[in-house]
């Protein structure tokens, strides 16, 4: 039996995806990221979603780390637990990186309900670690390292 090969078009192809669009707005007015706001996903933009981690890591855990935008083993390190529940930037950091990975929290709000964690679940499968719907250092080290 012959496989039949699918190439998947970008569902926002002339006007960008308005959910990048909104998260791109937020990096930039929270953490002058000066990314375009055309609602596509660049290498820019992760390192905006990176450095915004650590500058919340900073600010809420006073851990001290450099805020360059790359994922090392001082920002796995410094990462804590994000689960159902939770609120705040950091979450809201997670769920932008899980739509950029196709998989939908059902909203990007920094609020961690049963989207969020429906997303992790399937990420983690997807992923092959431990499925337990927390976003711990190995599922972020998965999310945002290379």
């Amino acid at each position: 039996m012959k496989s039949e090969v699918i190439k998947k078009e970008p569902l926002f192809k002339n006007n960008g995806d308005p959910i990048i669009k909104a998260i791109q707005k937020t990096l930039n007015s929270r953490y002058n990221a000066k990314l375009d706001v055309d609602g596509l996903y660049k290498t820019k933009m992760k390192t905006a979603l990176i450095k915004g981690l650590q500058t919340e890591l900073n600010k809420q855990f006073k851990v001290g780390l450099d805020v360059d935008g790359k994922w090392g083993t001082k920002t796995k390190a410094a990462v804590r637990n994000v689960r159902k529940g939770t609120k705040g930037n950091i979450t809201y950091i997670v769920q932008a990186m899980l739509y950029i990975k196709a998989y939908n929290p059902k909203g990007v709000d920094g609020h961690f309900g049963d989207g969020t964690e429906s997303a992790v679940r399937a990420f983690q499968r997807a992923n092959r670690l431990d499925v337990d719907g927390i976003v711990g250092k190995t599922t972020f080290a998965k999310l945002f390292g290379s």
